[in-house]
């Protein structure tokens, strides 16, 4: 599995006050739900928006997960790529 640098907390941390800055920043309000996958360079990659309240709310989730730092990525003996979620 990808490991955010500092760990899963962080990483929690970091989505939390992204989204805040957008709410508040750009006014965006509701939720949305994003798959995005961390290739085998660790690079967040393929965004696609699986859940949204509206358009502003869709795209400040793709903001926040394009905005996500390398992480490690998986490692099974090679590199692999790997699917997660991000809410906004």
């Amino acid at each position: 599995m990808p490991h955010f640098p500092g760990g899963y907390y962080v990483m929690q941390d970091y989505i939390s006050k992204k989204q805040q800055k957008i709410e508040l920043g750009k006014g965006i309000k509701g939720r949305a739900k994003v798959f995005f996958t961390v290739n085998a360079k660790g690079k967040v990659s393929d965004i696609k928006i699986a859940e949204k309240d509206n358009d502003d709310a869709a795209k400040g989730a793709v903001m926040v997960a394009s905005g996500i730092p390398d992480r490690t990525p998986g490692n099974n003996g090679e590199r692999l790529s790997r699917q997660n979620t991000c809410c906004r």
